[in-house]
């Protein structure tokens, strides 16, 4: 599978979902001086297995913050920074999790003409890996994975197999769009277009009883490229007066993808001398993407919270996200 990009993706995919609308609010909030926010957000995923490749899922959370800084030729502009970890598995019966961490920093920006805008965000994370698969190959009988004459024997074997390595990643996101506003109702159509790189280096594993079950792998590179478009409906309701405002809000899109480059590394046994390919058939699907989200503002603070998933025929992500800005 290639769950480590998808996995990574949609924890980037969370975290700019939720500074899309968050530039938005910093943009519209009372005074020009510095925004200083947080967010906190998870991701689920589930992915269905195929002909081809084992389904797996995984859960992740990050929080990241940042410093909007004033500047004239932008209606926002800011560094941020995140932190984010995690853990997904394979749908194989067995014992195989893989664990990852990840710390980024980033930029982001938004330009508005009246009711149209142009809004942008990068961020390169450092990316740490482990990873356990423990094995059960009893008489000599192996799985397809291990059938390698000169690794099994006639007696039985049981072994636990770590790995650990690292790697890095960069995401980036650009969008542009238009509101409608009637009253206190409001309609945005926007479009955008998201890439994703991730880098993991080679590294070997270590066996707990067998060394010769372990593999040495070699590094990868996978990125994934999509386009958007997203129709926005929601409300801005004031409160006593104007002194709160709240936005409640609803999104229904589409995603597809436009570039792909799977994952596909060179591996071997430890203690022998042939090589062979390691590479995913998992194909990343276009997808039907909807969510919802509530905003609330005063002069002082922002608020928001929101979910929205990604469905497609392989499975299904879901995000969910709180943040908030506070003004100086």
């Amino acid at each position: 599978t290639d769950a480590s990009t998808r996995f990574l993706r949609a924890q980037a995919t969370s975290t700019f979902g939720a500074m899309a609308d968050q530039m938005n609010l910093l943009a519209n909030s009372p005074g020009k001086g510095l925004k200083a926010w947080v967010q906190e957000s998870a991701t689920f995923t589930d992915i269905d297995a195929s002909a081809d490749m084992p389904g797996y899922n995984g859960t992740g959370f990050s929080v990241a913050g940042g410093i909007d800084i004033p500047v004239r030729a932008l209606d926002a502009f800011g560094v941020m920074m995140s932190f984010s970890s995690g853990r997904y598995e394979e749908k194989t019966g067995g014992n195989n999790p893989v664990n990852t961490s990840s710390t980024g920093i980033g930029l982001y920006g938004l330009k508005k003409w009246n009711a149209t805008f142009l809004r942008g965000a990068a961020q390169a994370s450092n990316v740490n890996f482990s990873s356990r698969r423990d094995l059960d190959i009893i008489s000599g009988e192996a799985d397809s994975f291990l059938d390698s004459a000169d690794v099994l024997d006639t007696q039985d074997i049981s072994d636990s197999i770590s790995g650990d390595w690292g790697g890095y990643s960069f995401a980036g996101t650009v969008s542009a769009g238009h509101q409608f506003n009637a009253g206190a109702f409001y309609a945005r159509p926007e479009i955008s277009v998201d890439y994703f790189r991730l880098h993991q280096d080679g590294y070997t594993e270590t066996a707990l009883r067998n060394t010769g079950l372990a593999l040495d792998i070699s590094e990868a590179d996978t990125e994934r490229a999509s386009a958007s478009a997203v129709l926005a409906l929601g409300a801005e309701w004031k409160v006593d007066n104007g002194l709160y405002r709240i936005f409640p809000e609803a999104r229904i899109g589409a995603r597809h993808e436009l570039l792909e480059t799977p994952y596909e590394a060179t591996a071997r046994f430890v203690n022998g001398e042939e090589t062979f390919l390691i590479r995913s058939q998992e194909e990343f699907e276009d997808a039907l993407i909807a969510g919802f989200s509530f905003n609330s503002s005063s002069s002082i603070f922002t608020a928001r919270a929101s979910y929205d998933v990604e469905l497609s025929d392989a499975g299904v992500v879901h995000y969910v996200g709180a943040s908030g800005v506070l003004r100086f």
